[in-house]
């Protein structure tokens, strides 16, 4: 990953804990350092997987999709355990997770279509 991203991820995670904060979202700041922490890995680990198997994987809509199905499925391993507890804050959490992810998913797709231009 590149530093500007990684970066960019970084003020991403402080720029959640900011707006936890202020909004009240009643998430614990370690929780929020756990999402954030968690998907700056998942890209990390993603993006050297696609580097490794680039060659293997001729078709790219296979390898778009082998990368698609390792994120969700490493996404679930970590929602796992909050999503069966009966903690009241499970919808905020989840919530929190998805939001971030899905900006996450945003730079990617950004920096996707800045290398091809």
């Amino acid at each position: 990953m590149e530093r500007n991203n990684f970066l960019i991820l970084l003020l991403i995670g402080a720029i959640h804990i900011i707006i936890n904060n202020v909004i009240a979202l009643k998430i614990p700041n370690n929780s929020v350092l756990y999402i954030n922490a968690f998907l700056i890995s998942l890209t990390t680990v993603i993006n050297v997987v696609k580097k490794k198997y680039k060659k293997q994987f001729k078709q790219k809509v296979l390898n778009s999709l082998i990368v698609n199905f390792l994120r969700m499925f490493f996404s679930v391993l970590f929602l796992l355990p909050i999503i069966l507890s009966n903690d009241a804050l499970k919808l905020n959490y989840i919530l929190h997770f998805f939001a971030i992810y899905f900006l996450y998913q945003l730079i990617e797709l950004r920096n996707y279509v800045k290398k091809k231009k």
